[in-house]
């Protein structure tokens, strides 16, 4: 602890301590004046200012810790002995009894046997006096902090049951407020600013509402014309294989030369000519192919097969005498040829 006397003083505490555990214990402290060093710039106390106010002063302790006496650059000891000055600590400053050790040398009168016995028995009882002044200082400290976290509990339960007790006030004023605030709602009118929000979402609504049918609509147009884009894809297609197949006939018939010789054979029985000429007996032109040596040997045996059907569908016999019955009437009287030898 320091204290201040005046305004430049400054003065560092010290207590006494026995050098020996028989060595009595004094709660007395006393203060030395420090003084400023003006090359260091520090507060020091003077080694001789201690051995002033203390007798038979060995050494200074913090504690546990031994406090040196200053050295300058060479770690040499400045000149007079000095300490640092240690604000707010008590420093401890131990004492050596020189007097009885100068009466234990073998040259002073020995200490007779009771004179003896009495100083011990005295420096016993300090003893015994300080350790039971200090365990009491002890169980009064303990027993008053005890008290102070006692008290301290119990102020901190009370606080902790004023706060619980606020926070449910506050919860059922909050929950009665929302109750009579939904049972007020019926009588509560719609500001203007909600009627113009509420209509703003009626017409966004509307006009999505318009662009998703707009949308659908146009989705169905785009299939519509998907539709009829592919219906004419597949006309184009079959109409192009229709031409192909034409142009196919087309050639074979410029190709290949017409045949000069034909004959007739009944034309295959569909199913609807039994409805529509059940009595009629159809007939149709085929050309005969004269190959030459390549159609050899086509058919069983050693036969040469040289005349064969012609690669053509042939012609319905309606058709060929409207398209050639002049043409054949002209030849068959050149010939001389009747209908019966046809």
């Amino acid at each position: 602890m320091t204290r201040q006397h005046g305004t430049d003083d400054y003065f560092q505490e010290f207590r006494v301590l026995p050098a020996s555990f028989l060595s009595p214990v004094s709660d007395n402290t006393i203060f030395i004046s420090s003084k400023f060093d003006k090359k260091s710039g520090e507060r020091v106390v003077l080694w001789k200012d201690i051995q002033k106010g203390i007798k038979n002063a060995d050494h200074v302790k913090d504690g546990e810790k031994l406090v040196s006496f200053m050295t300058d650059d060479d770690l040499e000891e400045l000149i007079p002995q000095r300490i640092q000055y240690h604000p707010g600590v008590v420093l401890g400053v131990i004492v050596t009894d020189r007097e009885q050790a100068s009466h234990a040398t073998p040259n002073t009168s020995i200490l007779s046997r009771a004179s003896f016995q009495a100083s011990t028995q005295g420096q016993t009882n300090a003893v015994s006096n300080d350790l039971a002044h200090q365990r009491n200082r002890g169980s009064a400290d303990i027993a008053s902090f005890v008290q102070h976290l006692s008290n301290l509990s119990v102020a901190t339960a009370d606080a902790v049951d004023r706060g619980l007790a606020m926070q449910s006030a506050i919860l059922d004023n909050e929950e009665q407020r929302l109750w009579r605030r939904d049972t007020s709602m019926e009588d509560i009118k719609i500001s203007p600013v909600d009627d113009y929000i509420n209509e703003r979402l009626r017409r966004m609504g509307t006009a999505g509402i318009q662009e998703g049918d707009l949308f659908q609509v146009h989705t169905l147009r785009l299939l519509q014309m998907f539709d009829k884009r592919q219906q004419t894809l597949n006309r184009q297609v079959l109409l192009e294989n229709r031409v192909q197949a034409l142009m196919t006939q087309n050639y074979e018939l410029h190709e290949y030369p017409i045949p000069r010789l034909f004959i007739v054979l009944p034309k295959p029985k569909r199913h609807k000519d039994k409805f529509i000429h059940p009595l009629k007996k159809q007939f149709r032109l085929y050309f005969l192919c004269e190959c030459g040596e390549h159609t050899t040997g086509a058919g069983r045996g050693n036969m040469p097969n040289r005349i064969h059907l012609a690669k053509h569908e042939g012609y319905d016999l309606d058709p060929l005498v409207k398209a050639r019955g002049v043409h054949s009437l002209r030849i068959s009287l050149q010939w001389d040829v009747t209908l019966d030898d046809l």
